[in-house]
């Protein structure tokens, strides 16, 4: 990573492995930066992007924490009390 890059909480970045020793060493690694604290067990959603550098290939990578929020009605409702005229 070039020491003027800043990662963002709630990212990450892999890249190939180009000192893999052994068939079962990985094909990347790299880091992720989290934006909260997880509990021991706690599944955590990522997203990732191929992306070519000058230098590589990786793969970014960002914390996927969007859910739709199901309890929410939409169109909201309105009832006549509401209405101000």
């Amino acid at each position: 990573m070039a020491s003027n890059y800043k990662q963002r909480e709630g990212s990450g970045v892999l890249f190939i492995n180009s000192d893999k020793k052994h068939e079962k060493a990985p094909d990347y690694k790299g880091t992720l930066l989290l934006d909260r604290d997880y509990a021991k067990g706690s599944e955590v959603k990522i997203s990732g992007w191929r992306k070519a550098t000058a230098k590589n290939h990786l793969i970014s990578l960002n914390i996927d924490n969007y859910s739709a929020n199901k309890d929410k009605q939409w169109p909201k409702p309105v009832h006549d009390d509401e209405v101000p005229f």
